[in-house]
């Protein structure tokens, strides 16, 4: 056979056509005829050549099969006739494209399997009120599943090994994928696609480096239904968001899957309704999509540009061509959200540099953008890249254009956010600019520090404190605190209650003293169905030379087990309760849930070894610990072509204080005792502005 442009001929169709132009010149010129012996050996020619060609070895790539080069002839053989000439281009594009492409499979991937698929059977969650609730359960009981199970011994640590696609896949694997993808693009919805984006965005079997399985025919006879549902449409952005409801809520992000180092699987994380990682996520999202013939690939955000990590999103490609980014699972695809990244980039199936993973600048396609043109003092040739604060560093994000005094970096998002140009070498740089920060009206500020004028500023934390910590300190307000003599409470005294927002951190209140054999603290009857409750309560006691905690032995009502009683007098304030006011009866016990009837007191309580006086109590919100606490170390930095200290200091209190800091700098206050989530920031007015 001959692949020709316009797809594959076989050997009688190109002698017809020689034997068209034979009689073609045979009637149009007499005097041919002498010659028509010629025309009769190079027909006998091309009938070697077909022969010859169609039982060759392979030779469509030019690096290394390995010993896998005669499974890719049987994929090629499989589709050597003519009415497979689209499939023998596919097939083609899977193996010339597979170079660096390698994928991670667990050695003990029978027992990984197995234990995966059982996991929704372990779950019974008979009363959600709400789907949110819902949600947050199953995402809790997934956890606790995986860590008992490693606990337990149910399930080995996952270890795992690497492979190369080029190595090691079977021709039956990849025949078996190309058929179901071809089947998938017969859908109303996939009709609209191009052949080139076939290739590209539903064919490939994979899309990150999980292990192969047959998650293509398995999903698409699971979900072939949704042509019914949704008969009389061809837009695929219908079918792509039944389908995602039908993850909505029953995809589970899991920590402990995460922490415990599983890697993607497709068809078992399926089966499981959890994943590890955005990454996870987003994968999954993406072979759902191409098993129905629905384009589509990840989208890759590096940095968000004002938080310390990026992200990963399924994209998929509508009808009329343009691009949709979603949290699989979640809202989308036909909502759009509004996030703004400084760039986002889509994968490409078979773009890798030395097995690392090229993407696509996609970020013009994907939301609103515009060109920056900075101020720089670069060296002709130098390769000048825009950076943001990432994780505790400076991370690069995209190649600008050196034009020496000035550099444009294309098709940034638009947003406020905080960038530097900088040179990279090696794992330095080189800053060529001042930090700059950008809004979304194309305003650019510099911040080069003026060392002749500084300011002072006290500072309370490392970290901004985002809209979800409100909440978190409303939800203890209506908490009460109480004396008794009698272990009932029948004979309680109020000590204290909680009317105001307390401080987003540990809160030692003064309240007038009073004798008890016994104490308690009383949660607020919230008429919120989920509230967080305290991340530590306490008792104190004045001795005229400080306030000493109270020690005692804990008790609390029938709702509290001994470890979520444990939690609330750990003295660590990163562990807490969540309480979930329910009415129905129920026995399920999840970490550090708290099922509350609406009119049940839910409180916990401290019998003293010995009669006692409270003159404090002590109740901290759920908490971040990304404040200031006293005894922990902390060092001021600002930025002048790098970091510099502006001194270190052992915090007194909840707060301390710097002088002598440059005006109009950028500045990074970091905790040297514990704890990553920091954060740059600049001063206006003497206001913390975070970056």
């Amino acid at each position: 056979m001959f692949l020709h442009a316009n797809g594959i001929h076989s050997e009688s169709q190109y002698f017809d056509i020689f034997k068209d132009i034979y009689k073609a010149h045979i009637l149009t010129n007499r005097k041919v005829q002498r010659y028509h012996h010629l025309y009769l050996l190079l027909l006998f020619i091309i009938a070697i050549a077909f022969s010859a060609c169609k039982n060759r070895p392979f030779q469509g790539t030019k690096w290394d099969l390995g010993n896998n080069n005669a499974e890719f002839q049987k994929v090629l053989e499989f589709y050597s006739q003519p009415k497979d000439s689209l499939k023998f281009r596919a097939a083609k594009f899977l193996i010339d494209h597979m170079k660096g492409e390698y994928y991670c499979k667990a050695k003990n991937e029978e027992e990984q399997d197995s234990f995966l698929r059982s996991i929704p059977a372990q779950i019974h969650i008979p009363f959600p009120d709400t789907s949110s609730q819902y949600e947050m359960l199953r995402r809790k009981l997934v956890d606790d599943i995986v860590y008992s199970a490693i606990e337990e011994g149910k399930v080995g640590e996952p270890r795992y090994q690497k492979y190369y696609d080029r190595k090691s896949l079977t021709a039956e694997f990849l025949i078996e994928n190309i058929e179901y993808a071809f089947k998938a693009w017969e859908f109303p919805w996939a009709r609209s696609y191009s052949f080139d984006d076939f290739c590209r965005y539903i064919l490939p079997y994979r899309c990150g480096t999980e292990a192969p399985g047959p998650w293509r025919k398995k999903y698409y006879n699971a979900f072939k239904w949704i042509a019914d549902s949704i008969e009389g449409s061809d837009d695929p952005l219908d079918a792509a968001t039944l389908l995602n409801e039908q993850f909505r809520y029953e995809l589970s992000f899991s920590e402990a899957l995460k922490k415990c180092g599983f890697k993607l699987n497709i068809g078992n994380h399926v089966d499981a309704m959890a994943y590890e990682s955005c990454y996870g996520q987003a994968r999954i999202g993406v072979c759902m999509l191409r098993a129905l013939g629905i384009a589509a690939t990840t989208d890759h955000v590096p940095k968000w540009g004002h938080i310390s990590f990026g992200h990963e999103l399924s994209a998929m490609l509508d009808a009329d061509g343009k691009w949709h980014y979603f949290n699989f699972g979640e809202t989308g695809p036909k909502k759009d959200l509004k996030f703004v990244a400084p760039k986002m980039y889509l994968k490409e199936f078979g773009k890798s540099d030395q097995n690392k993973t090229v993407y696509t600048d996609a970020t013009e396609l994907l939301i609103k953008v515009y060109d920056l043109a900075i101020e720089v003092n670069a060296s002709p040739g130098d390769d000048v890249y825009l950076y943001t604060f990432g994780n505790l560093k400076w991370e690069p994000l995209c190649k600008g254009i050196n034009k020496e005094s000035s550099v444009l970096f294309e098709n940034v998002g638009v947003g406020k956010r905080l960038y530097l140009a900088a040179v990279p070498q090696g794992k330095s740089l080189r800053p060529v600019s001042y930090p700059f920060s950008t809004d979304t009206t194309r305003n650019i500020t510099y911040y080069k520090p003026e060392s002749a004028k500084t300011i002072e500023s006290t500072f309370i934390r490392k970290f901004p404190e985002w809209g979800i910590y409100n909440p978190r300190r409303a939800s203890i307000i209506g908490g009460e605190f109480f004396s008794a003599s009698k272990p009932d409470f029948s004979d309680e005294k109020l000590i204290y209650k909680i009317v105001d927002t307390l401080k987003y951190n540990w809160n030692i209140l003064e309240v007038p003293e009073q004798k008890g054999k016994y104490f308690r603290y009383k949660f607020p009857n919230s008429m919120d169905s989920i509230f967080d409750g305290p991340a530590e309560v306490a008792f104190y006691s004045s001795n005229g030379e400080g306030i000493p905690k109270i020690e005692g032995s804990y008790f609390a009502s029938p709702q509290l087990s001994q470890n979520q009683i444990d939690l609330l007098t750990d003295n660590d304030i990163l562990t807490y309760l969540q309480v979930w006011s329910y009415e129905k009866e129920t026995d399920l016990k999840v970490s550090n849930y708290v099922f509350k009837k609406q009119k049940d007191d839910l409180w916990i309580g401290l019998k003293p070894d010995n009669e006692t006086t409270v003159s404090h109590v002590g109740i901290c919100p759920r908490n971040d610990k990304n404040g200031i606490y006293p005894g922990m170390m902390y060092e001021l930095f600002y930025w002048n072509n790098e970091w510099i200290s502006l001194g270190k200091q052992k915090a007194a209190g909840d707060s301390i204080r710097y002088a002598d800091i440059p005006a109009n700098a950028v500045l990074w206050l970091r905790n040297l005792d514990e704890g990553r989530e920091e954060r740059i920031f600049t001063l206006k007015q003497g206001k913390v502005n975070w970056w």
